[in-house]
């Protein structure tokens, strides 16, 4: 009885202590920092709006050997959604909200009790911008209060918000700029007579399904079948304009020689000499990655076009499997 007493007491005190380091830690997570990082912001964009890159560079990443992450929803960008539980880092979840391509991110983050009832849930945003030297990268949280058990934690632990994200943008910065820096190839294009029909004002969403590019090869497929011509290089699609996600495009498939087209097609030359080119492996759904990094190349060293860049369907996605697909982005620009 009195080993009990004792016991009870002990834990009585354990529990007052661990109380009054709960009302003197922080009560709220408020905080900004801001680092600047040598890469483009498509890059980094890449690395923050996928939670599965986190483990990367995250600064809460191996405290805790038995914490268990899962994802769900979207692969990245609003939607994406990361939950953990954590003896040590306790419980909670991510969700993107809100996001801006190469931009910014916000997202939800709440915290949670073993049996799943909520403990506080606030916002987290970053935001990206192009600056001398590379991106400068800013992670905040505004308005988040701390659940009063979680401040006996961070006192315990003495690692505040602040210092998690002074740590994590630093190891966000080291693992950004050790990734081998992306250098597309240069080659010697030869001339290409194509037969192409021009769509303009196409959007992301008009590309579902081929809604836009089965129509149109269709139609020269029909054609060239009753000139009984063959093709003479696998199908191209040029980009003749880009601006807010709308595209002028040309879906275009390679002749041997110039011939007279019929009205709704256009007969053309792609003009041979330097092209900077890079193969995009993969689902055509994850292109946009691609392009973006040829353009933030592009950006980084500047060069003249002679021509509209376009894409080459290197391969038939009837006859491989998804992650066997390749398609090649070219630039031709002034050797």
């Amino acid at each position: 009885m009195k080993f009990l007493k004792a016991l009870l007491l002990i834990v009585g005190l354990l529990f007052g202590v661990y109380a009054i380091m709960c009302a003197l830690g922080p009560s709220s997570s408020d905080t900004s920092q801001t680092t600047v990082i040598d890469a483009s912001p498509s890059s980094i964009y890449a690395e923050i709006s996928d939670f599965k890159q986190w483990p990367n560079w995250s600064p809460w990443e191996g405290i805790d050997e038995t914490m268990v992450t899962t994802y769900d929803g979207a692969d990245a960008g609003v939607g994406a959604q990361m939950n953990w539980t954590s003896a040590k880092a306790g419980n909670g979840g991510m969700e993107i909200i809100e996001a801006v391509e190469n931009t910014s991110i916000k997202k939800t983050l709440s915290f949670a009790d073993a049996e799943g009832n909520s403990m506080g849930a606030g916002h987290t945003n970053w935001t990206l911008k192009e600056v001398e030297g590379g991106t400068e990268v800013t992670w905040d949280m505004v308005g988040f209060d701390l659940p009063f058990l979680i401040r006996g934690m961070i006192m315990i632990g003495g690692q505040s918000v602040e210092e998690d994200y002074k740590k994590g943008l630093a190891q966000l910065k080291t693992y950004v700029e050790s990734k081998p820096k992306f250098t597309p190839m240069s080659e010697e294009m030869s001339d290409v007579w194509v037969i192409s029909v021009q769509r303009d004002n196409v959007t992301e969403e008009d590309l579902a399904n081929g809604a836009v590019h089965g129509p149109a090869y269709g139609m020269i497929a029909t054609f060239m079948a009753e000139r009984e011509m063959a093709e003479a290089g696998m199908p191209i699609c040029i980009s003749r304009g880009y601006e807010d996600g709308v595209m002028d495009l040309s879906m275009s498939i390679p002749v041997a020689d110039s011939v007279e087209v019929p009205e709704g097609m256009i007969m053309e030359k792609i003009p041979g000499g330097k092209c900077l080119s890079t193969i995009h492996k993969g689902p055509y759904e994850g292109i946009t990655s691609t392009w973006e990094m040829m353009e933030a190349y592009m950006k980084e060293n500047p060069q003249e076009m002679r021509y509209f860049p376009y894409e080459v369907y290197v391969n038939d996605p009837s006859t491989v499997a998804p992650e066997d697909i390749e398609t090649k982005i070219v630039y031709p620009v002034e050797g």
